[in-house]
């Protein structure tokens, strides 16, 4: 059973008069259905912004609930992937296993989302997260150096994590940087949506990511990132990614260019 206890107190010597019980009677009912309206939107919204995130969670909220909802958004978009997850898998125990995943993702993840990003999805061991461009309120200039200090922060608990304890599993995943127009909002089937993003320039973004292997360095940044971001950075020269015709010139941080 669901439902409202009120408890109602006086410090007036006598209690209540009889007028003033009835009053309370009277309004027991449509003041019990207020609060329960209230918290069920309350623990809506805590739910939506832990499985979903904050922006996506209102988005949801205000309505934008059938398949095709959204629109296009201009955002930063951070990737990042786990490394040696298959022989991780293979070494540990499930438990263990499990249990660096999520440190992996108290770094990545928990790092974007103190930095005002929003954690769309996690793909097995990897992050898809995004930092909605609004030229007012979040200006593009704002979002690529938010999104910087994401991925410096992430590397920097990773780690602190392996400092903590030497004898424990370490990692180290890459990451990846691009900024581009997305479709955003609701995609799926009728009785089954995801709130995510699509567009070229997410398969841009899980394709640059790669790139941190072949260049031995943990992040790369595409042109149109660094074109907006007003920081130090050091070119990777020009690269052709899969599904693109043309090279495109990719860049990294300073000091995680060991060349």
């Amino acid at each position: 059973m669901e439902g409202v206890i009120l408890s109602v107190s006086t410090c007036r010597k006598g209690g209540f008069a009889g007028m003033e019980i009835a009053y309370l009677q009277a309004m027991m009912r449509p003041l019990t259905l207020n609060i329960k309206s209230s918290t069920t939107h309350e623990l809506s919204r805590a739910l939506l912004d832990t499985y979903l995130g904050r922006y996506s969670g209102n988005r949801v909220l205000e309505g934008v609930v059938e398949r095709g909802d959204g629109g296009i958004i201009d955002c930063v978009l951070f990737y990042s992937d786990l490394r040696d997850s298959t022989k991780l898998a293979e070494n540990l125990p499930l438990d263990g296993y499990l249990s660096l995943i999520n440190k992996y993702f108290d770094c990545s993840a928990g790092a974007v989302t103190d930095h005002g990003g929003e954690v769309l999805k996690f793909i097995g061991d990897a992050v898809m997260a995004i930092f909605p461009i609004d030229l007012q309120n979040r200006p593009a200039v704002d979002m690529c150096r938010a999104a910087i200090s994401a991925a410096r922060e992430a590397f920097g608990r990773a780690a602190a994590l392996s400092g903590q304890n030497p004898e424990d599993e370490g990692f180290s995943f890459g990451l990846s940087l691009h900024l581009g127009q997305v479709m955003y909002g609701n995609l799926g089937t009728e009785r089954r949506l995801d709130f995510t993003v699509m567009g070229p320039a997410v398969n841009q973004v899980t394709r640059l990511e790669g790139l941190c292997k072949t260049m031995g360095v943990p992040i790369v940044m595409s042109e149109g990132f660094q074109a907006q971001f007003n920081g130090n950075t050091a070119p990777l020269g020009q690269h052709t990614l899969p599904g693109l015709d043309h090279d495109i010139a990719v860049y990294t941080l300073p000091e995680f260019d060991t060349r």
